[in-house]
């Protein structure tokens, strides 16, 4: 476990009233030594919502959480959890905010590549068309 994942965890409990600051070192220390044999790769809400504007898609939080859950019990222990899998999850209908979701780059190339031919196929009648062909 990275330090600052202990460390929050410590802050956690501080803020929470469950131990004072200066209790928070030794709290530190107990993690640390809880995590010296074990990792974990911690996936966030901010990740999730990361990803997805990188995306151009538009999750909510409540959405990125529904996310990390469904990725917590549902992702496959063989392979783990990337941000393959994650882009997966993101572009799931059920979770982006319908109304607002934008294409995708992948999605909007059909649309582009249809615009650059129609244009394209213009261009080369008119031209052609000028030199009487």
């Amino acid at each position: 476990m990275y330090d600052h994942n202990i460390r929050a965890m410590a802050d956690q409990l501080v803020k929470a009233g469950l131990i004072t600051e200066e209790q928070s070192i030794e709290a530190q220390k107990a993690l640390q030594k809880e995590w010296d044999d074990k990792i974990a790769i911690v996936w966030s809400r901010e990740d999730i919502l990361t990803h997805a504007k990188d995306s151009e898609i538009i999750l909510d939080d409540e959405a990125a959480g529904e996310i990390l859950n469904s990725l917590l019990y549902n992702h496959d222990c063989e392979y783990g959890i990337t941000w393959d899998t994650i882009y997966s999850y993101v572009s799931e209908d059920r979770y982006a905010e319908e109304s607002k979701v934008r294409m995708t780059p992948f999605e909007e190339l059909p649309t582009i590549i249809n615009d650059i031919t129609t244009s394209g196929a213009q261009k080369m009648l008119k031209a052609r068309m000028k030199e009487g062909k």
